[in-house]
This record gives structure tokens, C-alpha cells and sequence, in this order.
């Protein structure tokens, strides 16, 4: 708890009268974190550290780093493996997955994917969409397509129905829409 957040909280009970519940609600923690506010006569100290506990994983932590270093794209799965095998010197890891998946987290680079802007001149590419639209009876049935062409970052388009889906047809739309 912050000192903004406790004095808000003593403002809203001896000013507004308001009741834990209704505290709790307008700040946004729970009841117990109201209770605790009311009952400390002074501030929090800001910028007051939580003091963090040992884990269980704390004694396997150079194990696993020298795997990582070994092995960098190894899972965790099979880090688990590694560090639950005990042998003759000392005993193997009891804990579960969960921990070692939130401390691989810390150690490891977040990779993240990769997201690259394409940028194309005039002229440079083109988009080409094809779709069918259904049927028409001429003789006999024929399908309905459409041929979409789009220039990339340009209002150009050429839109065409065609009876015929083939690959004549499509090569006839493409040289009429372009040259």
C-alpha cells in the first residue's frame, strides 16, 4: 500500500463517513487492505520494500543457469527433468513446474515476435482477390466469379465478373486492369 492510497482511504472513512465496504469499492482493494489502512495510526513508509522469501528452486538456481547456458532453448519441462534427479551428492528439486517457468521467465530474453512494415512502390506489387458469387443460367449454368486488383497504398481498383473460372480468364482480367 502506498501512502496516496491509505490517505485516501482515511479520507473517505472520518470525512465522507463512508463504510469498509463502500471504501473498498471506490479504491479498488479489498476489505482487508481497508481494515489494515484504519487501523495504522501512521503512514506508510513510501518507497518501503517487501521483503521477498526464499524459494525452494534458490539452491538449483546456478544449476539451472548453467544448463540455460548450455542448452538455451531447452523447455522447462526438461530443465525440471534435470534439476528433480538427485544423485549421490545432493538431493534433486521436489518443487513443480510453476516456479521454474516464472524464474526461466526472469533469466531468459523475451524473444517476442518479429514485426516488419512492407513498404512497396507504385506499381511495385499488387493484391488479387478472386471470389465466387454464385450462379447464373445462360444455355446452362455458369459460375459467377469476381477478380479484385488492388494497389498497395492506392485507391486503384479494378473490380470484373466473369463467367468463366479459369485460368484464361483470370490472366484476361489481370492484362485489361493493368495494361
Amino acid at each position: 500500500m502506498n501512502v496516496a492510497k491509505w490517505a485516501e482511504i482515511r479520507r473517505l472513512s472520518e470525512v465522507e463517513k463512508l463504510s469498509q465496504r463502500a471504501i473498498a469499492q471506490r479504491v479498488g482493494c479489498s476489505r482487508r487492505t481497508v481494515a489494515r489502512a484504519l487501523g495504522m495510526e501512521q503512514a506508510p513508509l513510501p518507497g518501503r520494500q517487501i521483503q521477498s522469501r526464499a524459494s525452494g528452486l534458490d539452491p538449483f538456481k546456478p544449476r539451472i543457469k548453467a544448463i540455460i547456458d548450455q542448452y538455451p532453448n531447452l523447455s522447462a519441462v526438461r530443465i525440471l527433468e534435470k534439476i528433480s534427479a538427485s544423485d549421490d551428492q545432493r538431493p534433486g528439486y521436489a518443487g513443480g513446474i510453476t516456479q521454474l517457468r516464472s524464474y526461466l521467465r526472469s533469466i531468459r530474453p523475451n524473444t517476442g515476435r518479429v514485426y516488419q512494415d512492407i513498404v512497396y512502390s507504385p506499381g511495385e506489387a499488387v493484391q488479387i482477390d478472386w471470389g465466387d458469387v454464385g450462379s447464373i443460367k445462360i444455355n446452362n449454368m455458369n459460375k459467377l466469379c469476381t477478380s479484385i486488383f488492388k494497389l498497395p497504398g492506392d485507391s486503384y481498383r479494378v473490380i470484373r465478373i466473369h463467367l468463366f473460372l479459369q485460368w484464361v480468364t483470370l490472366h484476361q482480367a489481370y492484362t485489361s486492369a493493368f495494361f
